[in-house]
């Protein structure tokens, strides 16, 4: 640049002559920077200044191609001829509104739909009321009975005892006092003979609730398996402490005697008029859990089984704790052989050999259901786990040994009650001399 005559400040390049310098003045290039140099910038070079040229026309034609396209609108079926008034009608209220109101109107169909679809798939899942009505129509006439019966006993004894202490009045008191006593003694005596009596009722009552039959609605399912999920899945019912668990059955139906015979509420013990009432009870204050304070573990204590805690049951092992009681019967030998009507060859070994035509039955090998009480608790424990369980919360020390000295007491007085009233036996058997 130092051999160069004549030179452009602005551009920082030189000429040979005046001419290329005055026709450089005119280029664009020149005019580019002197329009920076006044904004404070510095200049750019020829081949920087010809990429930006490129650039340029290269979105100027792509603003032209997208003018002459046409953009729509699905939801209010409108066209627009260019970007930037699709995007202004894309972000309006009115086009807002409209989308809105269409997804609503997609979310009812498919309530509906799913509304109607459960309905079919639970009409086979509804408890019967015909049949509940029956049975509470034979426990509402037994109650009456009974009720009939201990007023007419309790007038009896009140009208003797009140005659009795009248007749005493005349003599002395202290003979007075003696009769005052026995009267005491009779009512209490009637009164613990009506315990017994509904203790009696009450073991033999007949349960408004099957164990397939949901505490909290009308479902009825396919098995104890099955009600136990629904409930877990549709209300959040858990058991507690369910590895503990020895009875299930009789844990569900000692829930279900409850709600459905006596109405109470299985959360707060609460007594109600009537089973809806119970239910609705249970479903607005959530209470669809089992009570399981110090009271509530005495109640339930029989169902479970906290004996593999203890010290002294660390050798037992959890395969000889499951080992069935079950007789199995040995079927008779045949004398003879012989051709059944399933088309097998029956042994006298009791073998069964079957027809070839029929050995693609017989390949087939089905899985067979495994209905141990231990093995669908093991199955609602992962269930549980699965849904957030995390391990059995085990009571006190102090409550385990009071639950066990509630089961002794309670078979302690079992057999006493059952040596008063010799009912040993469980079944009748004449008693034959051989």
């Amino acid at each position: 640049m130092s051999d160069d005559k004549f030179t452009c400040i602005t551009c920082r390049v030189g000429f040979q002559d005046g001419d290329a310098q005055r026709l450089h003045y005119r280029n664009d290039w020149h005019l580019y920077n002197l329009k920076r140099k006044m904004v404070g910038l510095p200049p750019v070079t020829a081949d920087a200044f010809e990429r930006n040229v490129a650039t340029r026309q290269q979105e100027i034609s792509k603003t032209q191609e997208e003018q002459g396209a046409t953009f729509d609108c699905k939801t209010c079926g409108k066209s627009f001829s260019t970007k930037n008034a699709h995007a202004n009608h894309i972000a309006s209220k009115k086009h807002k509104e409209k989308e809105k109101t269409m997804i609503e109107k997609e979310k009812t169909t498919d309530q509906l739909s799913k509304i109607v679809n459960d309905e079919a798939r639970k009409q086979n899942n509804i408890q019967p009321f015909d049949e509940q009505k029956e049975k509470y129509a034979k426990l509402f006439d037994k109650l009456d009975k009974e009720q009939k019966s201990s007023t007419s006993s309790t007038t009896t004894t009140t009208t003797t005892t009140t005659s009795a202490i009248s007749g005493e009045v005349q003599k002395q008191e202290e003979v007075e006092g003696e009769g005052e006593g026995e009267g005491v003694v009779k009512v209490n005596a009637e009164v613990e003979g009506e315990g017994e009596g509904e203790g009696e009722g009450e073991g033999n009552e007949e349960p408004i609730l099957e164990l397939v039959d949901s505490l909290f609605d009308t479902y009825r399912g396919d098995s104890l398996e099955d009600n136990v999920a629904h409930m877990c899945k549709e209300h959040g019912f858990f058991l507690p402490n369910v590895d503990f668990v020895a009875d299930l059955g009789g844990l569900i139906g000692y829930l279900q005697l409850k709600v459905g015979n006596y109405f109470t509420c299985i959360g707060c013990n609460k007594a109600f008029t009537g089973l809806e009432a119970v239910r609705q009870h249970m479903e607005d204050k959530c209470h669809k859990y089992v009570d399981y304070s110090e009271e509530g573990q005495l109640e339930v204590g029989e169902y479970y089984d906290f004996s593999s805690t203890y010290p002294d049951d660390e050798e037992i092992s959890d395969v000889d704790r499951d080992v069935p009681l079950d007789i199995v019967p040995v079927a008779r030998s045949v004398q003879n052989m012989h051709v059944t009507d399933d088309m097998e060859l029956a042994l006298p070994s009791g073998v069964r050999i079957g027809h070839r035509q029929l050995q693609r039955y017989y390949r087939q090998h089905f899985k067979k259901q495994d209905t141990r009480e231990s093995v669908l608790l093991g199955r609602i424990g992962r269930q549980y786990k699965m849904l957030g369980y995390k391990g059995a919360n085990l009571p006190s020390l102090e409550v385990r040994r009071d639950v066990n000295a509630a089961q002794r007491w309670q078979k302690m007085k079992r057999l006493e009650y059952g040596v008063k009233a010799n009912k040993l036996q469980k079944h009748f058997r004449a008693q034959v001399l051989m």
